[in-house]
């Protein structure tokens, strides 16, 4: 995940091990509204399934996507930018641990810089 606020029209990054996409300052303003979300969802809805039971949730903007879908204790984020240039990518479990530990910062940085 970067941004640099100075770039014409696409502020922001985010990817995975084998994409990347660049998103507008909107999309990543959005990507982090749904992210909170998406852990909220999550968070609930581990404690109400068994390890066995799997889910999935979408939470949309006119700009985006951002979904969710496994097993409680494996599950996978999947964007899809919907404006501009378009695409999409898939975090896995282990990506999605690290980046929801770092949102709190990555948030932080970014509010504090104007997005």
């Amino acid at each position: 995940m970067g941004y640099e606020p100075d770039r014409p029209t696409y502020q922001g990054l985010l990817g995975g091990d084998s994409w990347a996409i660049e998103v507008t300052g909107a999309e990543l303003r959005d990507f982090l509204a749904l992210s909170d979300r998406i852990l909220g969802v999550v968070a609930a809805l581990t404690e109400e399934l068994v390890d066995e039971e799997s889910f999935s949730c979408e939470l949309h903007t006119e700009r985006l996507t951002l979904g969710v879908s496994g097993l409680p204790a494996s599950y996978r984020w999947h964007l899809q930018v919907h404006q501009g240039r378009r695409g999409e990518g898939f975090w896995d479990y282990g990506a999605v641990q690290e980046m929801g530990a770092a949102l709190p910062e990555v948030r932080s940085h970014f509010f504090g810089t104007g997005i």
